[in-house]
């Protein structure tokens, strides 16, 4: 970085102390490329007046998957999860058997040192973190439907219906409306097969085209969709194994949704939407993971709907034609939430303060072709 420049390689002068004491990172040596099967079945039928009605299911499997689109690196220097009986006693100071020696830099410099740090798996490091391990997996699974009227006599219309589930224990996949998520614990990624972060069970888009006479053209597309699974987790982190996340608890019987109509949960007073109900979750005790999952279905991020609007005019000039065209993106200027906070513990827990997607806008343009 400037000014110093970049720092040079560490080497293998220090063979196995390089990096005691702190943070290291290292590739799976057993990764391997992921892979996937799919299949689908679609089913269509002509109807009269230029109708037509099809039906598919669509499926993937997905194996060998690293933890996310990062990667997801796992620190393989976690406690044992029996280690969590031990309570307080993790934290108990003890003398330090690498003070004195070479390693006793970093995190084991001081004379006394924690514990549980001597009961890691690797206790002359921090975190040891192992990237683009292939263990994860993921399954998706959609029925699709098309009812389409081919354009004719000036107008066509279609439209797509998409129910779908998609389930993956990649725990480091993100989304940008609903946020990401963590490992709860790193000794088991299977655990972690649930909702996917980007499941979204219901999709509708219709798309129509009408040409009346005189060169005009007029074209709608809206779309409606599912929000995503929430993925809450907890602040701060005290199951105390250190390398493992931690979630909040499910209150059995508190619905976790308050209103499901932003406009409708908007508060003046945080200038927020209050989304998700906090009494629905209740504080882990230290030295436990807590049992909410890893995405929560109960309760997702507000549906997203979207209009466009195109209209075009050519006219012949000469011997080129000139076409006009006005566009309206985001029609009604529907504002697009993002999730709310998902960290509980926060102040602002549940509470949606922010939008992504964009005003309404209106595009203009002109074409000359000959």
């Amino acid at each position: 970085p400037f000014p110093a420049g970049f720092a040079a390689p560490a080497g293998n002068s220090a063979g196995r102390l390089t990096g005691v004491g702190g943070t290291i990172e290292f590739v799976d040596p057993r990764s391997h490329a992921a892979h996937f099967h799919r299949y689908s079945i679609d089913l269509r039928h002509e109807l009269p007046h230029r109708l037509a009605v099809s039906v598919g299911y669509i499926g993937m499997l997905g194996r060998d998957l690293s933890g996310g689109i990062s990667g997801g690196p796992l620190n393989v220097n976690q406690l044992d999860p029996k280690d969590l009986a031990l309570g307080t006693t993790l934290q108990t100071a003890v003398p330090n058997p690498f003070f004195g020696t070479p390693l006793a830099v970093g995190i084991l410099a001081a004379p006394t040192i924690a514990y549980g740090q001597l009961l890691r798996p690797y206790p002359q490091f921090d975190a040891v973190y192992m990237t683009r391990a292939s263990l994860s997996r993921s399954r998706y699974e959609a029925v699709v439907t098309t009812v389409e009227r081919r354009v004719s006599r000036g107008w066509g219309v279609r439209t797509d219906y998409t129910w779908s589930r998609a389930r993956d224990s990649q725990f480091s996949e993100s989304n940008f409306f609903a946020g990401g998520s963590a490992i709860l614990n790193n000794d088991n990624v299977d655990a972690e097969y649930g909702l996917s972060v980007v499941d979204a069970p219901h999709r509708l888009t219709v798309t129509s085209t009408f040409e009346p006479r005189g060169g005009w053209l007029l074209s709608v597309v809206g779309s409606a969709q599912s929000g995503f699974p929430v993925t809450v987790s907890q602040n701060p982190v005290n199951s105390n194994l250190l390398g493992s996340n931690q979630r909040p608890n499910v209150v059995a019987g508190v619905d976790p949704v308050l209103t499901g109509d932003p406009a409708g949960s908007y508060d003046s007073a945080c200038g927020c939407i209050r989304w998700l109900n906090p009494a629905a979750w209740s504080q882990a005790a230290p030295f436990t993971f807590g049992d909410a999952p890893r995405t929560d279905g109960r309760v997702r991020t507000p549906v997203r709907t979207n209009w466009d609007v195109a209209i075009q005019k050519s006219q012949a000039v000469a011997r080129a034609t000139l076409s006009i065209r006005a566009e309206l993106i985001n029609l009604f200027n529907t504002v697009d939430f993002l999730g709310p906070d998902v960290s509980f513990g926060n102040a602002t827990f549940g509470q949606i303060r922010s939008a992504g997607g964009f005003a309404r806008m209106l595009q203009l343009s002109a074409r000359v072709g000959w």
